[in-house]
């Protein structure tokens, strides 16, 4: 039979709410030619289900169904009903989950949570995963209480979505991520059960893990979890199986974009194109204007919109968002000759009108997200955010400032992290900004700043990692989303049906293994469960 995922929603939620991030989410992953779409259930068989919401009675109603059956894998996310708490046995504790409160990183030392999260190092299909994380905190912050350069979400009750469903503990099932508290209790983040032949897993955070590393495991489990026993799907992957990671690095030219000149060349001394965002209120008539963006354009670089004048949440209403948009594009055009597809949001954030926009007026895609605030856009894989918007996003926790490079604060977290998050297969970027008079970025000269670019270089090129700029990368996203796979399951192989019309090289992961889908071509393969 056909192979797919089941999405179910049980009730009519608005076109930008949490079950449409989550699902949001999976379709980056699996894409959508691997997805089914239900408000209930459709068909009584087994197979990949997933509850965007497990709170109403409908949910109850469909999860008793499908636990009749044999063979099903069912991934709950958020706040459980009573009925299925009762049937996982979760026991909720009579208080709140005692969070820290975030203190301000400093030039001495990131600020980081006490309180990790723990992994289980028992199965199998986190074996991906724990080669690369055996604990992490709850929050990090790199600079104040703002950005993080490790690129892991928040959990906190800061904001709604960013907190655990339930302060509880499991009586029976295992604990896949968990969080120990002050008492030593284990509070699960993700948990799995099995319940008349089926596996359960149950994701204890609002937002699920859209925007964690532990997406990796989610990723895994539907893959490759239990693959001789229950139906697996493969997850897609923007860079090739010979590729070690993909990363883009951009300048922010808030200010002074000819400054940013000598960072260009000694990334161009590599061969490596780079990124330049330009707010353009910079720009003025009968000044000299910089010939950098055309450089950088004309060697496989990308400019990219970073709005007019930097204002928060792109100036609020509609009509000023596009009145930003429209004028620096126009000076863009008119000063360099570059038309720009993709755009940068000043200081990460986005709202939902500025991506209606963005999209509107044709950008391919945006840059936002940011630890601080805006939690909605902060996404741990590049795509589409929702289908209804024909644009596409990535988010780039990372930022390189001398503010976070002292004598106690060294490059190797950085570096580390880079190739962290490429092992686990997300495609990741970092900016930085050129000195201008006002203001140096905490980096004192330009031979630093050199410097520590210099040293960032040469580790990528160590390891392997690939160096792409902005806009190819939004092109293996946009690759990624057209990317059409068939899966038949049979008794004792899998037949898979890979079709790729783009012509770059991409690849699936299914079963613990790494398939290229070669461009322009269809790729057959039969995956024996046995072997």
């Amino acid at each position: 039979m056909d192979n797919k995922i089941n999405f179910y929603n049980h009730y009519s939620y608005e076109k930008y709410s949490i079950q449409s991030l989550i699902c949001s989410s999976f379709r980056r992953s699996f894409g959508k030619s691997q997805i089914n779409n239900f408000k209930n259930i459709k068909k009584k068989q087994s197979g990949v289900h997933i509850f965007l919401e497990s709170f109403s009675k409908n949910a109850n109603i469909d999860f008793q169904e499908l636990i009749k059956l044999r063979g099903n894998k069912i991934i709950l996310n958020g706040k459980l009903n009573d009925q299925i708490k009762e049937m996982l046995s979760i026991k909720i504790l009579n208080s709140n989950f005692d969070y820290e409160k975030p203190i301000p990183a400093n030039s001495l030392k990131p600020s980081i949570s006490s309180s990790k999260i723990t992994f289980n190092q028992n199965l199998n299909y986190l074996k991906p995963f724990l080669k690369e994380i055996k604990e992490r905190p709850l929050w990090r912050y790199d600079f104040d209480v703002e950005w993080n350069n490790n690129f892991c979400g928040n959990i906190s009750n800061e904001n709604k979505i960013l907190n655990l469903s339930h302060n509880c503990l499991l009586i029976k099932g295992k604990n896949v991520a968990f969080i120990k508290n002050s008492k030593n209790q284990y509070i699960p983040l993700i948990s799995e059960f099995e319940i008349n032949g089926n596996i359960i897993i149950w994701i204890n955070r609002n937002l699920s893990l859209v925007d964690l590393p532990e997406w990796k495991i989610i990723e895994e489990f539907i893959s490759n979890g239990y693959f001789k026993k229950y139906p697996c799907i493969p997850y897609l992957s923007e860079y090739s199986s010979s590729e070690n990671g993909l990363i883009t690095m951009r300048l922010d030219c808030d200010e002074d974009i000819e400054s940013a000149r000598k960072i260009f060349e000694i990334y161009k001394y590599h061969n490596l194109p780079i990124s330049l965002a330009i707010t353009t209120n910079q720009i003025k008539e009968n000044q000299f204007i910089s010939s950098l963006p055309k450089e950088v354009n004309d060697y496989g670089g990308t400019i990219l919109n970073h709005s007019h004048s930097h204002p928060i949440n792109w100036g609020g209403s509609k009509d000023k968002i596009k009145e930003e948009i429209i004028t620096s594009n126009n000076l863009i055009k008119k000063s360099f000759g570059i038309t720009t597809e993709y755009a940068v949001s000043p200081f990460h954030h986005l709202t939902w009108e500025a991506l209606e926009v963005l999209s509107e007026l044709d950008f391919k895609g945006v840059i936002a997200g940011i630890s601080s605030s805006h939690h909605e856009f902060l996404i741990i894989k590049g795509g589409l955010i929702n289908e209804k918007l024909d644009i596409l996003m990535h988010s780039q926790q990372c930022m390189i400032h001398g503010d976070c490079l002292t004598k106690t604060r060294k490059i190797d977290s950085y570096l580390n992290t880079f190739s962290l998050y490429s092992n686990l297969g997300f495609s990741t970027g970092y900016l930085d900004h050129p000195i201008s008079e006002r203001y140096d970025y905490g980096w004192i000269n330009f031979e630093r700043q050199v410097k520590t670019h210099q040293q960032i270089i040469e580790y990528l090129l160590n390891k392997k990692i690939k160096f792409i700029g902005q806009k190819e990368l939004f092109q293996r996203f946009a690759a990624k989303e057209k990317i059409k796979i068939k899966i038949i399951n049979q008794n004792d192989f899998y037949s898979l049906e890979i079709k790729n019309e783009n012509n770059i090289c991409l690849s699936i992961k299914f079963g613990g293994k790494r398939f290229n889908c070669e461009p322009l071509t269809t790729t057959y393969k039969k995956i024996n469960k046995k072997d």
